[in-house]
């Protein structure tokens, strides 16, 4: 069906955006004046050709047409044109018939004026293309520039950091990115991480003492995660660093100024530990100026096929394989609720890389089955590592194993034998 109602072509080319139409193949059909002129393109260059020869050419960077006919809903993504160096907000929106079949992809493009053609596509990238996430991206740009304190929530694996090193990353801030997951240090350790301690403060500190993370965060952000971890005498006395911008150290009685930003997160319901008083009222509220709700990825699952891109790439590159889905196993990510969120969804890109050689297909129902399991295993191995990194830290600094007992309060067998386990040198 070609469109040759001379009014209606009128009123498309007056548009000041980019607008597009393909066939259920991703094949143009029509292209506006607006978006020709941001492809730098004439129309015999993109009529009746598929949209996958572009992103195949290096013409655009990805195809929110291509994700649009996976997912038969409608797509947000932002798009790089590298012939005029630019980036568009790009939103396809697939046209279905009786039966649920795809006719058409209809699509709107509009050039970013936003943070978002600055984030880079690594191992900290955050992958855009729901509204959700371009609300919060949006909200990033505006705070990012102050030194407000920042509360981020959201289920586990939701990419919590990466919004924190993002908000650092666009700051003014010249410091380091310090980040501290507060559930996995010790409670007996955990003031001294974060606060340092003095020559002599308990048995087993090191001579000259020790500075803690806060005073390494000098000039730049500390993100402590996993906030609602934290015991309460220690909460007392993060309320007293934020409103005072000092730290004392363990052992010391002389205040320390810092200029820091603090950015918090947590997976739990912090005014339900409020009331169960958990968690000191006065600094949920001294930490709760800005929130960030990340949705789960189960709210935004058109993020899931480039999500699905991104890992297999990564994995590709790592293990040497390749792997390629089928329409029927794009579709079961798809649908999947994913409980652990963007962890878990790369958990089991990598699983599948490493036990299915290409092109062996997958068991989804082995897969379906395991995936609870699987994520059991993440928080066991996540358990072990900090384990791992801590008695490997502390036996560094203090060179003896009776001395590391004594500073993490269990019998010197019980550190000879965990490190025997994860073999530490001893």
């Amino acid at each position: 069906m070609e469109l040759n109602n001379d009014f209606l072509l009128f009123i498309l080319d007056s548009v000041p955006a980019g607008i597009t139409v393909n066939d259920e193949k991703g094949n143009y059909i029509y292209g506006n004046k607006f978006y020709q002129s941001f492809m730098g393109l004439e129309k015999y260059e993109f009529l009746g050709k598929n949209v996958k020869e572009f992103v195949n050419n290096k013409i655009i960077s990805e195809s929110a047409v291509i994700l649009a006919i996976l997912s038969k809903e409608k797509t947000i993504i932002t798009q790089d044109v590298f012939k005029s160096n630019k980036t568009f907000t790009v939103i396809s929106n697939p046209i279905l018939n009786e039966k649920g079949e795809i006719i058409r992809v209809v699509s709107l493009l509009k050039e970013c004026k936003t943070i978002n053609p600055k984030i880079e596509f690594n191992e900290d990238s955050f992958i855009l293309k729901s509204e959700k996430m371009y609300e919060i991206i949006s909200l990033i740009e505006k705070v990012s520039e102050f030194d407000t304190t920042i509360l981020i929530t959201g289920e586990s694996g939701v990419g919590k950091e990466i919004i924190a090193k993002l908000i650092h990353k666009y700051s003014h801030r010249k410091g380091k990115f310090i980040a501290v997951n507060c559930g996995a240090i010790p409670e007996n350790l955990i003031e001294s991480e974060l606060f340092g301690y003095d020559e002599g403060a308990f048995t087993g500190a090191k001579r000259k003492g020790k500075i803690g993370l806060f005073e390494a965060a000098e000039e730049g952000t500390i993100f402590l995660d996993e906030i609602g971890e934290l015991p309460l005498n220690v909460q007392v006395k993060l309320l007293r660093v934020l409103q005072e911008k000092s730290i004392i150290r363990v052992g010391s009685t002389e205040p320390i100024k810092i200029n820091f930003r603090l950015l918090a997160a947590t997976n739990k319901n912090l005014p339900k530990m409020v009331k169960e008083r958990l968690f000191r009222e006065d600094l949920y509220y001294r930490l709760n100026v800005i929130p960030i709700l990340i949705p789960p990825l189960r709210e935004r699952k058109e993020e899931i096929p480039l999500l699905i891109n991104f890992f297999l790439k990564k994995y590709e590159e790592k293990y040497s394989v390749k792997k390629v889905f089928s329409p029927t196993e794009l579709k079961w990510f798809y649908n999947y609720e994913w409980p652990g969120n963007i962890r878990q969804l790369e958990n089991m890109i990598e699983r599948i890389l490493i036990t299915n050689s290409f092109p062996q297909d997958i068991n989804l129902k082995e897969i379906s089955e395991d995936l609870n399991k699987k994520e059991i295993i993440t928080l066991k191995d996540l358990k072990e590592t900090s384990e791992k990194e801590l008695l490997i830290k502390s036996y560094g600094e203090l060179k003896s194993t009776r001395k590391v007992a004594k500073l993490l309060g269990v019998n010197q067998s019980t550190v000879v034998r965990k490190m025997k386990k994860y073999k530490i040198n001893l």
